[in-house]
Order: structure tokens, then C-alpha cells, then sequence
């Protein structure tokens, strides 16, 4: 990793998501479809369906609770490096940088593994998306990249 801090080109901190607060309306209406939906799926005689319902209602109120945590990322000649985690341009398979409904430029970077096989980050302050487009020019193709159904998902339930 020496090698890696030395060549930095690129530097700055991030949230993993924006945080939107949720009042009381959020939490009554996810009980409220996790509810309807654990009651069809009884109905239906599908009671794993159920479970899994109930748990995952239970799972999404805890996270939706919590504050996104602080990524750190840096751009160098031999990868990108999300907090001390790096993922080497010779192992990954494409890049994307868009601006999102919002305004905010993001970057997505497609590692092409079998467990988060993208990352969707967004630029710091005095972070230049075209100067970091034309660095990772050299390094890695630029394909264009959708957001998943399950990151658009999550923003709009407001996570």
C-alpha cells in the first residue's frame, strides 16, 4: 500500500448515502405494507414469504435509523481505494460519472465482483469530475452505467 499513498492523485471524503430524516409517517408506513404484506402472505399459505417479510421490515426500520458512515476515497495511478480498501484498474471493468436528480455529479465504478459489483460515490468539494474523467481515461473504459433498481429503491423510500 506504500506505493499507493505515494501516488495519490486524487483525495477526498464522502457519505455513503445523503441522510433524510424520517418522522413518525416513515416508520407507520413501512409497519403498515410490512404488516399488509405478511398478512397476504399467511393468507396465501407462504409462511418463509412471512418471516422474511417481518425480519426484513424489522432489518430496514434499524437501518433507516442509522446515520450513513464516512467513506474516504482516493484515486491513484494504480486504483481506487474506499477506505483503506483497494480496488486495483486491472481487476476492475468500467466507470461512469453522471449527475443524478439531484445535481451532484456522482462517479460509478464497476469492479465486476460477485458481491457489490458497483460503487456509487459522490464528489467532494473542489473534486473536478472532468479533470477525475480524464484521469480514469487512461486506466480503465468508460461504459455507461445506470443506477440498480435497488439503489434507485432505496432513495426513493428515503434511504
Amino acid at each position: 500500500m506504500i506505493i499507493h499513498e505515494k501516488t495519490v492523485v486524487f483525495e477526498w471524503d464522502a457519505t455513503e448515502v445523503e441522510h433524510r430524516e424520517k418522522g413518525n409517517d416513515w416508520y407507520w408506513g413501512l409497519g403498515v405494507a410490512v404488516l399488509v404484506g405478511v398478512i397476504l402472505s399467511i393468507i396465501g399459505g407462504n409462511y418463509l414469504l412471512a418471516v422474511l417479510l417481518g425480519l426484513g421490515g424489522i432489518m430496514l426500520g434499524l437501518y433507516g435509523n442509522d446515520r450513513p458512515h464516512a467513506v474516504h476515497i482516493e484515486i491513484s495511478e494504480r486504483g481506487v481505494s474506499l477506505n483503506k480498501n483497494l480496488y486495483l484498474f486491472k481487476a476492475m471493468k468500467s466507470f461512469w460519472i453522471f449527475r443524478d436528480r439531484r445535481g451532484r455529479d456522482r462517479l460509478i465504478l464497476v469492479t465486476g465482483r460477485p458481491v457489490m459489483p458497483t460503487h456509487i460515490l459522490t464528489f467532494g468539494e473542489g473534486i473536478d469530475p472532468v479533470t477525475v474523467r480524464l484521469f480514469l481515461l487512461k486506466h480503465l473504459e468508460e461504459k455507461e452505467t445506470k443506477e440498480s433498481f435497488v439503489d434507485l429503491l432505496a432513495e426513493m423510500i428515503g434511504m
